[in-house]
């Protein structure tokens, strides 16, 4: 889930399923590039994002990455 308003952009992964799973983020062609440094909500920590950034998600998990 991604929305954008100008230079500001929040992704949202979530896992819906009670196995972990392997996530790649696809391009967004409605949304324009989502390329950048973002923070994730939760943890605070710095990401750098692209199409094809990889990353897991634990069973039921979710990530809110901001820009």
């Amino acid at each position: 889930f991604v929305r954008r308003h100008d230079e500001e952009a929040v992704i949202v992964v979530a896992n819906l399923s009670e196995a972990a799973i392997s996530v790649t983020l696809d391009p967004q062609p409605n949304v324009g590039s989502i390329d950048g440094s973002y923070v994730e909500l939760f943890s605070g920590q710095p990401a750098a994002l692209s199409a094809g950034s990889s990353f897991a998600l634990e069973p039921w998990g979710y990530r809110v990455f901001v820009k």
